[in-house]
C-alpha cells in the first residue's frame, strides 16, 4: 500500500513538472511568435514586400547555418543527457553541462566564421542580398547559438520559466529596433546591424539566468575540467539527433531558399514570392504555439522517466490527449482560413498577399500532420529510438528536394507547399507503421483530424462554402469527439495549478 501511494505521489509530481514545463514554454513561444509577427508586419509596411523577402532569405541563411552547427546538441541531445544524469544522480552532471555548453559555442563560432569567409559566394543579388549583409548575419549566428546553449541547459534541468527571459527578450528588442528605424527613416542595413546588438543583449540576460540556476542547483559546473575526449564523445552521442532536428528546424528556411533559387520571374517577383511564402508558413505554423511547448516539455520528462525506470503509462496518456488538443487547434485554424483567410490576408498584409490563400491551406494541412508528428518524435528520441526518426527525416528531405526541383519552377510558392505536405505525409505513415507501439497513442484523433480537414477542403471548393466552414467544424469536432471541453478544462486547470504553486523536482 505504501509503495502504491508513493508511486501515485511520484506520478502526480511528474505530471505537475510536465504541466509547468508546457505552460512556461507556451508563454515563451507565444511571446516570441507575437513579436516575430509584428517584426515581419512592420518590415512589410515600412520597407515593402521585396525588401522583406530579401531579409527573410538572409534569415534563412543564418538559421540554416545555426542548424548545421547544432549537430543535434542544443536541439535534443544536451537537454536529454542532462535530464537523464539528473535522474541517475550522476556526479558527472557538472562536467557534462560544461562540455555541452562549450561544444555548442565552439560550433557557433565555426559557423559564424564560415559565413564571414563565404559571404561573397553566399550573397544573391537576385533576392537583393549583399555580401556585407551576410557578414552581419554572422553576428546573428553567434548570438542565436549562445541563446540556444543557454536554453538547452534550463530545459535539461526542467526549469522552463527561465526561457521567458531568453528568446522573448531578443525578439522584443528586434521589434523596438524596427519601430524606431521606421520612425527615423533608417536604411534596412541599419536595422540588420542593430539586430546583432539585440541578440547580444538577450545572451547577456540568458547567461545571467543560467549562472543563477547553476549556483542554485550546485552541479559543480567547472569549465576548467573540460576534456577534448569529453567533447568528442558528446559530439558523437549527439549526431543521431542531428537529422531529426534538421527536418524540424530547417524546413521553412530551406523552402524559402529553394524558392529564391528556383521560382520563375524577375528579381522583384522572386523576393515577393519568398515574402508571401514566409507569411503563409508562419500563419500555418500557429499550431506550433501549442505543439512546440508540449514537445519541448515531453523530451526531458520522458528521458527522466526512462532513466529512473518510472511508470511510462503517463507518456501514452499525454500523447493521446495532446493529439486531440492539437487536432482541435489544427482543424480550427483550417476552418478559420477557409472562412476568413482571404480578407484577413488583405487587411493585415495587403492585397498582394491574397494570392497565397491556396498555399496557406496546403501548409495548414502540413501543420496538422506536424502537430501529431512532433510530440511523437520527441518520445521516440527520449526513449532511445532516434534511429527511426533520423532515417525517416532523411527520406523526407530527399522527397522534398525532389518534388521542389520540379514543382517550384512550375508553380512557385504553392509548389513548395505541396512538396512539404507530400514529403511529411509519406514519412509519417511509414513512421506510424515502424513505431506501432508508440504511434498508436493518438492515432484515432489524428484520423479524425484528417477527416474534418477533408470535409472543410470540400467546402472551400463550393460557392459560399466559406460561410459554412466554422459551423461545420464545430458540429463535426463535437460529433466525432475531437473537441472535448471537459478535457481542455482539465488541461487548463493543471497548467494553472503548475504556474501558481510549487511542484517537486522529480
Amino acid at each position: 500500500m505504501a509503495d502504491t501511494r508513493q508511486q501515485l505521489a511520484d506520478r502526480q509530481a511528474s505530471g505537475r513538472t510536465l504541466a509547468s514545463g508546457i505552460a512556461y514554454l507556451l508563454l515563451a513561444n507565444l511571446a516570441v511568435n507575437v513579436c516575430m509577427f509584428l517584426v515581419n508586419l512592420a518590415l512589410i509596411r515600412a520597407y515593402g514586400k521585396a525588401v522583406h523577402g530579401g531579409v527573410v532569405w538572409l534569415f534563412s541563411v543564418a538559421n540554416i547555418t545555426i542548424a548545421l552547427c547544432d549537430l543535434g546538441i542544443a536541439s535534443t541531445a544536451a537537454s536529454r543527457s542532462i535530464s537523464r544524469l539528473r535522474a541517475a544522480g550522476d556526479e558527472s552532471l557538472g562536467r557534462s553541462v560544461a562540455t555541452w555548453i562549450s561544444l555548442q559555442l565552439l560550433l557557433g563560432v565555426f559557423g559564424a566564421g564560415a559565413l564571414l569567409a563565404l559571404a561573397g559566394a553566399i550573397a544573391d543579388p537576385r533576392v537583393g542580398v549583399e555580401p556585407g549583409e551576410v557578414r552581419i548575419a554572422a553576428a546573428w549566428v553567434l548570438g542565436l547559438t549562445a541563446l540556444r546553449a543557454c536554453a538547452m541547459v534550463v530545459m535539461g534541468f526542467e526549469v522552463m520559466r527561465e526561457t521567458l527571459l531568453m528568446s522573448p527578450v531578443a525578439e522584443l528588442a528586434r521589434l523596438l529596433v524596427v519601430v524606431v528605424g521606421w520612425l527615423v527613416g533608417a536604411p534596412i542595413v541599419f536595422i540588420l546591424a542593430a539586430w546583432a546588438g539585440c541578440y547580444a543583449l538577450a545572451v547577456a540576460v540568458a547567461a545571467w539566468r543560467v549562472r543563477l540556476l547553476v549556483r542554485r542547483t550546485r552541479p559543480a559546473v567547472a569549465f576548467s575540467a573540460l576534456r577534448p575526449s569529453d567533447m568528442l564523445g558528446a559530439a558523437s552521442a549527439a549526431l543521431p539527433y542531428f537529422v531529426p532536428f534538421l527536418g524540424l528546424f530547417c524546413l521553412p528556411f530551406a523552402a524559402q531558399m529553394l524558392i529564391g533559387r528556383l521560382a520563375p520571374g524577375g528579381e522583384i517577383n522572386v523576393r515577393g514570392d519568398i515574402s508571401v511564402f514566409q507569411v503563409c508558413f508562419s500563419l500555418a505554423m500557429t499550431v506550433r504555439l501549442i505543439s512546440g511547448p508540449i514537445a519541448g516539455a515531453l523530451l526531458p520528462r520522458v528521458a527522466h522517466i526512462d532513466a529512473s525506470h518510472a511508470d511510462h503509462s503517463q507518456t501514452a496518456e499525454i500523447l493521446t490527449q495532446s493529439a486531440r488538443l492539437l487536432g482541435t487547434a489544427a482543424t480550427l485554424l483550417f476552418a478559420g482560413a477557409v472562412a476568413l483567410g482571404e480578407p484577413a490576408l488583405r487587411i493585415v498584409y495587403g492585397q498582394a498577399y491574397t494570392a497565397g490563400i491556396d498555399a496557406l491551406l496546403v501548409l495548414l494541412v502540413f501543420g496538422a500532420i506536424d502537430s501529431y508528428t512532433t510530440p511523437l518524435d520527441q518520445v521516440l528520441k527520449a526513449t532511445r529510438h532516434v534511429g527511426i526518426v533520423a532515417a525517416l527525416e532523411a527520406v523526407r528531405y530527399a522527397i522534398l528536394l525532389g518534388i521542389c526541383w520540379r514543382a517550384i519552377p512550375a508553380w512557385g510558392p504553392i509548389g513548395a507547399a505541396w512538396a512539404i505536405l507530400a514529403a511529411s505525409l509519406a514519412t509519417l505513415l511509414v513512421k506510424m507503421w515502424a513505431a506501432r507501439g508508440v504511434a498508436a497513442s493518438g492515432a484515432a484523433a489524428f484520423a479524425v483530424t484528417g477527416a474534418i480537414i477533408a470535409m472543410l477542403a470540400a467546402l472551400h471548393l463550393l460557392p459560399y462554402g466559406n460561410w459554412l466552414a466554422l459551423p461545420a467544424w464545430l458540429a463535426a469536432s463535437i460529433a466525432l469527439r475531437l473537441l472535448r471541453p471537459a478535457e481542455m478544462l482539465r488541461w487548463a486547470r493543471l497548467i494553472g495549478d503548475s504556474l501558481t504553486g510549487e511542484h517537486p523536482r522529480t
